[in-house]
């Protein structure tokens, strides 16, 4: 989808739960008098027409604001007007309606146009603007909802095709020497962080820090109460490990996360698990998820506290799939050959529960150094990665403009400790 923003304005992207993204557009400057949002939405129910779905939003306003006089049935002060399904997108079905409250001038005028780009997939830009400044806002959110383009799906499968066919056959070209090279074993500190306008870090917002590690194993070591000598031999396979420790703070829970993944040196087979606890107010819940997979087939199991223990299987698996290692990996064996582009894969999205589409661009500048833009899955946000000629991470910076950014532990440690942060 493509859109053209009006000028001088602001753009704020973030992800939404369940990998949706929101685009949030508004006037620069201290003016308020509106604003419009750009967002996908996914039905459960595939067979939602969009005349269903746009009645769907307008009855959730009408809700909103009602009226109950006696014992008559309450009444929405909400109107609907100019309603429109003469709108023009190509093959995309497409539909527009305002609401107001008229007899409340302070109630926000809203605009709602909706497009239906798959069975239970919409794209909806909604403006929300004050009753004076309607007029003229309505002009411009009309202008930017006529600019509004998708692209075909027989030429997003081809683009889909093309990314998918460049990253399996680049991933086939490595070999275990290659993986020895990128898996250093060098622990890296990264720090998450929102920045302030006064870009001070005593001002950030700190969100969370990492811990990074990869290097070569064996798949024994993915648990660790197993003594060496008791191990089995699957539990001799040599391959690589990759282990990401985690402190993530929401709200007034503190998250602590540790993360190992195992790929055999045949890459054939991978372990991995994510031991989750989420802690507040004095009590922990806990979340584990575990993946297992032998050639083209896959299990993920998760339990979590106080609910039933999930399994699901994938078999085969699609060409192009890449393992957690790999994924990990990737960037520096890319950055060895010299290679630039968009490469696809398959992979497990352990924040969605099942496999997608990812993307990568690689690109090269002048003095050496890369960036990548990602794309995790086909509903995510973009995360841009910023890198040195040595391969080094510099800056990444995620969907929803948060920052990452390698920190040195005696830095990061202080900063948290300033700020009087729960370190562990």
């Amino acid at each position: 989808m493509s859109v053209f923003l009006p000028e001088d304005s602001l753009v704020d992207l973030s992800r939404l739960e369940g990998g949706r993204t929101q685009i949030s557009v508004r006037p620069e400057g201290r003016s308020q008098s509106w604003v419009i949002q750009i967002k996908n939405s996914i039905s459960a129910d595939r067979t939602l027409t969009i005349d269903q779905a746009l009645d769907n939003i307008i009855a959730q306003r009408k809700a909103q604001r009602v009226r109950k006089v006696g014992d008559k049935p309450e009444v929405s002060l909400v109107r609907e007007f100019d309603r429109s399904d003469e709108l023009s997108t190509g093959s995309v079905e497409a539909r527009s309606a305002y609401v107001d409250v008229p007899e409340d001038a302070d109630f926000p005028v809203t605009g709602y146009t909706l497009y239906r780009t798959g069975p239970g997939q919409f794209v909806v830009i909604q403006m929300d603007c004050s009753t004076r400044a309607f007029p003229q806002v309505r002009s411009m959110y009309e202008a930017l909802a006529a600019t509004v383009k998708f692209r075909g799906s027989e030429e997003l499968s081809a683009d889909r095709a093309s990314a998918l066919l460049a990253g399996d056959a680049l991933l086939k070209q490595f070999n275990a020497e290659d993986f020895d090279k990128a898996a250093d074993d060098k622990t890296v500190f990264l720090r998450v962080y929102r920045p302030a306008p006064s870009g001070r870090d005593a001002d950030a917002q700190e969100i969370a820090y990492q811990r990074l590690h990869a290097r070569k194993g064996f798949a024994g070591e993915m648990n660790a109460r197993k003594k060496q000598s008791d191990w089995t031999s699957a539990d001799k396979e040599p391959g690589w490990l990759v282990r990401i420790d985690a402190r993530a703070l929401a709200k007034d829970t503190v998250i602590d996360t540790v993360s190992l993944f195992f790929l055999s040196r045949d890459r054939e087979h991978e372990l991995w698990s994510i031991n989750m606890g989420l802690h507040k107010n004095g009590a922990t819940e806990q979340w584990t998820e575990t993946g297992i997979r032998h050639a083209r087939k896959l299990t993920v199991k998760t339990t979590q506290s106080g609910g039933e223990p999930t399994s699901t299987d994938w078999s085969p698996l699609p060409d192009a799939y890449i393992s957690r290692v790999e994924a990990f990996l990737f960037p520096r064996l890319v950055f060895a050959t010299g290679s630039q582009g968009l490469f696809g894969f398959y992979s497990y999205e352990s924040s969605l529960s099942k496999i997608t589409l990812r993307r990568d661009s690689f690109a090269q500048h002048k003095d050496g150094s890369w960036t990548i833009s990602s794309q995790p899955s086909e509903n995510s946000g973009e995360i841009v990665s910023h890198f040195n000629p040595a391969g080094d991470l510099t800056k990444r910076t995620l969907a929803d403009a948060s920052i990452t950014e390698p920190i040195a532990p005696e830095r990061l440690k202080k900063l948290w400790s300033d700020k009087k942060l729960p370190l562990n």
